[in-house]
């Protein structure tokens, strides 16, 4: 399959908040902050179309955030999203030298484990029941997992420290 992984721009910013939102619930890409400056996003195009989509937050010299991590339905299993995943994280040592890179795993029935992210050696350091509790209330997305306003959903923290000596 043909794809290509394009760093993420103003213009595609409608079509990435649908993807967000169709996966996630509606209203919740209302959460991201696509315009900061230690905001960095990555799109998978396949055939003109973004059908997947990444972001990274850098948090300090010392700390990034893997934001979050979408793809289109018909395109999972193909290995699209290990590719972008990958990509993101090349990104993310090509501009700063971490110590630290973190997610926050939603807990869903199809994805309990962030099964790339352990391939690359991120370990689960704690879960918070509720996490997007109080997020959800202020942005009034529907969650598409738990179905419930708000938001009760599990957040698993996963890291993977760095040396960079």
């Amino acid at each position: 399959m043909n794809f290509n992984i394009v760093q993420f721009h103003s213009g595609q910013l409608k079509d990435v908040k649908s993807l967000i939102d169709q996966e996630f619930g509606k209203y919740y890409s209302d959460s991201k902050k696509f315009m900061n400056s230690n905001f960095f996003g990555f799109c998978l195009i396949v055939d003109s179309r973004i059908v997947g989509f990444a972001s990274y937050l850098t948090e300090s010299d010392k700390v990034c955030k893997l934001d979050l991590i979408v793809l289109e339905p018909e395109f999972r299993g193909k290995g699209l999203g290990k590719k972008l995943f990958e990509y993101r994280l090349r990104s993310i040592t090509k501009r700063t030298s971490p110590r630290k890179i973190y997610l926050n795993h939603w807990v869903k029935s199809d994805s309990p484990i962030p099964l790339v992210a352990i391939k690359f050696g991120f370990e689960k350091k704690t879960s918070i029941s509720g996490f997007w509790r109080e997020e959800s209330l202020t942005l009034k997305y529907e969650c598409k997992e738990c179905r419930k306003k708000p938001c009760v959903c599990t957040c698993d923290i996963y890291e993977l420290l760095l040396s960079n000596d």
